[in-house]
């Protein structure tokens, strides 16, 4: 940097011995880097000479043995030369630790400085010959801030100064940075910076409630940013760490991953702006088991007699659901109601049982209830139960007359009055045949009369046709000798 430095000296009459001859006074050097010798100019009163000088070819440094200032009367006398010491400043340079895409909130700044080497020297002890005292720091032109030295930007302070931005606003912007030394020289950077904001994720699907192992679950997220230009160039998915899905710009965050193990695992959203700013959002999600209930029990039953049905819980891992509890439910053949006939607690080794009296067709199924934060509830297939009748025939006759009449009851527990019922012979061939039929009578009995048309012997059966309520009913078969 050209510099000109002004220079001034003191001289009186007194320094020739007399008042009546002012002098004249010549400042010089005996190094040729500095400037032909130049006179000063006298001043219109008082003691100072004053000269400016062209330093711009002189390097930076201390001049203390070379340079000189001498006094002659008007008649050349020499007075007694002075060695002034001179200090040759060129200014400095300053970089300001900054990069050029920032965030609002970065409100310091270190400015460093670099004298050259002559002038970093310590003059007294702990001082430099020159050092800075304040730096201004200007937005697009405006002063933000101003440091003047203090207790952490002390004089000699050779590491640089801390600068307080404060909040500056999103954008492109011009920081400027000016700093001013002890001696008036000007260090001066301008660096182009971009103001950005940290892209937000909003996680939109996948945490509605909790996921079962073995299901897949789509997790998806938006993605905003307060400054309306930083976006998400590039994001990952991940659970415990695993990636399942990537993405890349405009695409927004969404994956489906399938769970695996129960427990609590950790969601994580990774997201990477085209400034290069991360923002990770993780969410914990619990997996919880899933349970298998299966049913067995009688596909049919006779009326009054007990039915047991059992529930088997397993979870994932083929491991028994201990301690589930299991509702047994019933649905009457011909209605659409499931209702719960008993709550069991699995045993250790996931089953549970129930036991209930027959008495009419209908279905069961056994739900197993969801256990908090454990187990995900599950529900059997239906088993279809049928239920019989009790039909059972008196002490029916073992002989008869072919040609002449014979009496056989049946009796039908439950009954309806009025309800016919056949009574039956075996043919050769297998099939049964109706040889006539009776109606079942107040006291649930029928009485039907039976002749036979040829002598040999007969297998009959009583046979009660099934309801809505009741399967098809057969009576024990009996034979009969006819002659």
């Amino acid at each position: 940097m050209a510099r000109s430095m002004p220079c001034s000296c003191q001289a009186t009459d007194t320094l020739f011995g007399t008042s009546a001859v002012r002098p004249s006074v010549r400042y010089f050097s005996s190094s040729s880097a500095w400037p032909a010798p130049v006179d000063l100019t006298a001043p219109a009163d008082g003691a100072t000479w004053t000269t400016t000088l062209d330093t711009s070819a002189v390097p930076a440094g201390l001049y203390a043995g070379d340079l000189y200032v001498v006094a002659y009367d008007k008649n050349g006398h020499v007075g007694s030369p002075v060695r002034p010491v001179t200090l040759v400043d060129h200014g400095f340079t300053i970089t300001p630790k900054l990069d050029t895409v920032i965030r609002p909130d970065e409100t310091s700044v270190s400015v460093q400085y670099a004298y050259p080497s002559a002038l970093n020297k310590t003059f007294p002890s702990n001082l430099n010959y020159a050092y800075p005292v304040s730096t201004t720091v200007s937005l697009d032109g405006k002063a933000q801030a101003t440091t003047p030295v203090g207790a952490s930007t002390y004089e000699g302070n050779t590491a640089g100064f801390l600068a307080d931005l404060g909040q500056l606003p999103y954008g492109a912007h011009t920081l400027t940075f000016d700093t001013v030394d002890n001696r008036g020289a000007h260090g001066r950077v301008d660096l182009p910076v971009r103001v950005v904001s940290e892209v937000t994720p909003t996680w939109t699907a996948g945490f509605q409630d909790f996921p079962v192992a073995g299901s897949s679950r789509t997790y998806t997220a938006t993605t905003s940013a307060a400054d309306g230009v930083s976006r998400a160039e590039h994001w990952t998915l991940d659970v415990d760490g695993t990636a399942f899905a990537t993405g890349s710009y405009p695409a927004q965050p969404s994956g489906t991953w399938k769970t695996t193990t129960t427990g609590v695992h950790y969601v994580t959203l990774t997201s990477v702006s085209q400034y290069g700013d991360t923002t990770v959002s993780t969410v914990p999600i619990r997996v919880l088991a899933a349970t298998a209930t299966q049913l067995t029990g009688p596909a049919t039953s006779t009326y009054g007699s007990k039915a047991t049905f059992t529930a088997t819980v397993t979870q994932t891992g083929a491991k028994p659901a201990a301690g589930a509890k299991v509702a047994f439910q019933y649905k009457r053949a011909g209605t659409t109601t499931w209702k719960t006939q008993s709550s069991v607690t699995a045993d250790s080794t996931g089953k549970a049982s129930y036991t209930t009296t027959g008495r009419y067709n209908g279905a069961w199924r056994a739900v197993t209830a969801a256990k908090n934060l454990t187990w995900a509830s599950s529900t059997s297939k239906t088993l279809t139960a049928h239920v019989k009748a009790v039909l059972t025939v008196t002490r029916p006759a073992a002989t008869a007359v072919h040609g002449k009449p014979v009496s056989y009851t049946a009796h039908s527990s439950p009954y309806v009055k009025g309800t016919a019922l056949p009574f039956q012979a075996r043919q050769k061939n297998g099939t049964w045949v109706t040889l006539t039929s009776a109606t079942l009578s107040t006291g649930g009995s029928a009485t039907a009369k039976i002749t036979f048309s040829h002598t040999g012997t007969w297998t009959l059966r009583a046979y009660r046709p099934g309801t809505t309520d009741l399967k098809d009913t057969y009576s024990s078969s009996w034979t009969v000798k006819v002659s």
